[in-house]
């Protein structure tokens, strides 16, 4: 059985969004592009101690100013041959939110490596799996929440 329990934020140099026009960044940490099932691309950066979304571009649904006064959580999931990284970043009136993972597996004796990102406007989901352009580094973020205990 599953439950997610929710933590106090820790303090980190991690916990401030903000938002740019400009797609140069400091540190990459997160690219998704993707053409199924839907136009997709998305940078988030790390900026000056601050994670930063450089770009995001989802099918003109939405717009990169809708997550200006966004909140996050990191939170990492693992057991023997998995590791998965998840970033939950939530819209100020929670109505339009992304999740962002990174997920690898050894099971089964086959090497598996999974860029995605799940798009939840109006508690309508649709999953999109980044194309092998894309990258992560989640791992390197520190964890707020446990994702499952």
């Amino acid at each position: 059985m599953h439950r997610k329990i929710t933590l106090t934020l820790i303090t980190s140099a991690l916990m401030s969004l903000s938002f740019a026009t400009s797609a140069k960044c400091e540190t990459e940490v997160f690219y998704c592009q993707s053409s199924i099932p839907a136009d997709v691309e998305v940078l988030l950066c790390l900026e000056d101690s601050a994670l930063t979304l450089k770009k995001f571009n989802f099918d003109d649904k939405i717009s990169l100013s809708e997550f200006e006064h966004s909140t996050f959580e990191k939170g990492s999931y693992h057991r023997s041959l998995v590791d998965e990284h998840t970033l939950f970043l939530k819209s100020e009136n929670n109505v339009k939110n992304l999740t962002f993972t990174e997920y690898n597996s050894a099971e089964l004796g086959e090497d598996t490596r999974e860029i995605s990102i799940e798009i939840d406007i109006e508690n309508k989901k649709q999953k999109i799996t980044c194309n092998n352009k894309s990258f992560s580094r989640l791992s390197e973020i520190e964890d707020t929440i446990e994702l499952y205990n």
